[in-house]
């Protein structure tokens, strides 16, 4: 820890502090989807423990994806959080995406406040973007279901992805010896194929959940090792 800048120590605790404080605010606005009966709770434990599963594989696994001859950095788990948020809601979104990034920590043997800075910023970008869909989509439609809900998951995939980047580069900058903004636009590249990956499964999974929880399971197996059969 004597190594890490006083800066981004600071930053790391603000953040926390307000994905924290985020997470309290959407909880207390009713923004969690608990259900009332046992059934219920029971599918969406199973949908939870699925996603947990997804994400913390794709992120042991590091699936990218290749990009005009090169290949930018998109985190597959990224993706899966984002569709958390939306299967979900924003509170257990977030706590199921921080969570499995805690997980992966623990697995990857990572500093402590690396896997801090991984949960919180990916926490607070699930909560974010899940709050900015479900108060401005209609909810008698799913994601794919009219023009005005796929702006809207456009809408919040972008937000998740400026949070999610931009509090890293915040955090990461003072270790570096960059500007924030020097650091985010250095991870600017893949973007656009970032947020083209979010859209698409943040539209589906929840879709695929409304039908079986299992059935996430065809989408998953391929994207997440089709990727390595290839590399060999």
């Amino acid at each position: 820890m004597s190594d890490i800048p006083l800066k981004t120590r600071v930053y790391t605790l603000l953040l926390v502090l307000i994905t924290v404080a985020a997470g309290a605010i959407l909880w207390r606005a009713g923004y969690q989807t608990f259900p009332t009966n046992d059934t219920s709770l029971r599918e969406l434990l199973i949908v939870a423990g699925i996603l947990l599963v997804m994400i913390v594989v794709a992120e042991v696994l590091d699936v990218s994806f290749p990009q005009a001859g090169q290949t930018f950095t998109v985190s597959v788990s990224a993706a899966f959080c984002f569709a958390a948020g939306l299967t979900l809601g924003p509170v257990l979104g977030g706590m199921v995406a921080a969570l499995a990034h805690i997980i992966d920590g623990g697995i990857a043997r990572r500093q402590a406040i690396k896997t801090t800075v991984n949960a919180a910023g990916i926490g607070l970008s699930t909560l974010a973007s899940a709050a900015l869909y479900f108060a401005l989509d209609d909810p008698a439609q799913w994601q794919i279901g009219n023009p005005r809900n796929l702006l809207t998951v456009f809408l919040s995939g972008t937000l998740f992805a400026l949070i999610n980047a931009g509090s890293l580069a915040v955090i990461v900058a003072p270790v570096v010896g960059f500007t924030p903004i020097e650091m985010w636009r250095a991870n600017f590249g893949g973007l656009h194929v970032e947020l083209l990956t979010l859209v698409t499964l943040g539209s589906v999974i929840p879709v695929l959940v409304s039908e079986n929880p299992l059935s996430m399971i065809v989408l998953i197996v391929p994207m997440l090792f089709g990727p390595q059969a290839i590399r060999r």
